[in-house]
């Protein structure tokens, strides 16, 4: 797909062609027809054939019952729209850099494919198991994606006019015709030149609110990417926490008033053995006198 079909498509809002959407539907296609029960069933069939007959004529229709199902399961509407819905929550193509011709687009597309790097390796290198599961935290990735390619195409839509037309010729030639109105002796000639004026005052306006218009997108997108500038540190925090929980309780400072207490039960014990009072094994021991 051309960038230019991609471009006047996102202009719009619709990514689909940065999706993978065809991709699944062949390959759930495939998989459907290999799993399918009547398939299986066929397929069974003609091996036992070729087995009992000792010929290996009857496998040669494997191909075409693979064929007929696969087309089967191609013309199925509701398997396309369930890959195609699929595609969407998958992270998109995003576009290269070098497909747009304004600089400031340019940066938020190096934002936006750094921002998905960053990502992907907190992903990879954090640790594995249901406890430490971020599903949950880049589930809107895919959304805010989206919407910075289609505010960055947008711009780029806005900025291509810009710079064929840029605002300050436009100031320039109503500057010029100010000036031309007020040494005009002629009235009539005068109003005509009023009348070229406030046309050029007006293409002028049109032409600066357009630079408004392109300044907002370019915000709008930045702020997307921060979005999922943002989400890297917050990733690593969550994990950081769940790796607290998973501290050895030996690990964890005693707090100073059950180390007094324990300390105090322990004097008590060594006082109450009547082995340790009376000074260890090698010390003389009298019995007590049972006499008066």
């Amino acid at each position: 797909m051309s960038s230019e079909v991609c471009f006047e498509r996102d202009l719009i809002g619709d990514t689909s062609k940065h999706d993978s959407g065809t991709s699944l539907w062949l390959a759930s296609a495939a998989r459907a027809a290999m799993r399918s029960p009547f398939g299986v069933l066929c397929g069974g069939l003609l091996v036992v054939v070729a087995v009992a007959t000792w010929t290996a004529t009857p496998l040669w229709a494997l191909p075409v019952l693979f064929a007929v199902l696969f087309g089967a399961k191609l013309l199925d509407g509701r398997a396309r729209q369930t890959a195609l819905r699929r595609a969407r929550l998958l992270p998109m193509r995003l576009p290269e850099p070098t497909d747009f011709s304004d600089d400031a687009v340019r940066v938020v597309i190096q934002r936006l494919v750094c921002a998905r790097q960053i990502i992907v390796k907190v992903l990879s290198t954090g640790p594995r198991g249901p406890g430490f599961d971020l599903a949950s935290v880049v589930a809107d990735v895919p959304r805010l994606e989206r919407d910075a390619v289609v505010l960055a195409q947008r711009a780029e839509y806005v900025a291509r006019f810009l710079a064929d037309h840029p605002v300050a010729v436009f100031a320039e030639e109503d500057r010029r015709c100010a000036e031309k109105i007020d040494r005009e002796p002629d009235e009539d000639r005068a109003n005509l030149l009023r009348r070229i004026g406030a046309n050029l005052k007006a293409r002028l306006a049109s032409a600066m609110d357009l630079q408004r218009e392109y300044e907002h997108l370019l915000e709008a997108a930045h702020d997307t990417v921060a979005a999922l500038e943002a989400l890297p540190p917050r990733m690593m925090l969550l994990q950081l926490d769940r790796l607290r929980a998973c501290d050895l309780p030996s690990l964890a400072a005693p707090e100073t008033g059950d180390m007094g207490e324990s300390l105090k039960e322990v004097e008590r014990a060594l006082a109450a053995d009547e082995f340790t009072v009376r000074g260890g094994p090698d010390d003389t021991w009298v019995p007590p006198s049972t006499h008066p």
